[in-house]
């Protein structure tokens, strides 16, 4: 399929992908002794919610009925995979490797799975 081709929710989808690589290797700033506004939990929290959501959106899209559990374990190893080089490569950028921020990004993307299959089950005829 050509890359022009692409319907809009995969092109959604591969846009979020991409912005959430970028925003997770963005170099940090400058040390402050202010404290931060937001818990970097919760940042990873709530981004891979929505990479959860839209990618099951995307999916549910491609077939068009409700997705069956097989489906949605393949996609969430899919982002926990990604989510694991994503917390190995921040350290190129001088960013920080934790565990925590992995677990944040594995509890995010499962509730963001979970919302879009109660969306898709929802919306779709069997």
């Amino acid at each position: 399929m050509a890359p022009w081709a692409l319907n809009l929710r995969t092109k959604l989808w591969l846009a979020c992908m991409v912005a959430a690589f970028i925003v997770t290797h963005w170099p940090p700033p400058q040390r402050t002794d202010e404290p931060p506004l937001v818990n970097d939990k919760v940042l990873h929290f709530i981004g891979f919610t929505v990479l959860g959501f839209v990618t099951m959106w995307h999916q549910a899209g491609r077939r068009n009925r409700p997705l069956r559990l097989r489906v949605l374990w393949m996609w969430f190893t899919f982002l926990a995979a990604y989510a694991m080089i994503d917390e190995i490569t921040q350290p190129l950028t001088g960013r920080s490797c934790e565990l925590g921020d992995w677990l944040a990004d594995l509890g995010g993307a499962a509730l963001g799975m979970i919302l879009s299959s109660i969306h898709s089950r929802a919306t779709t005829r069997p």
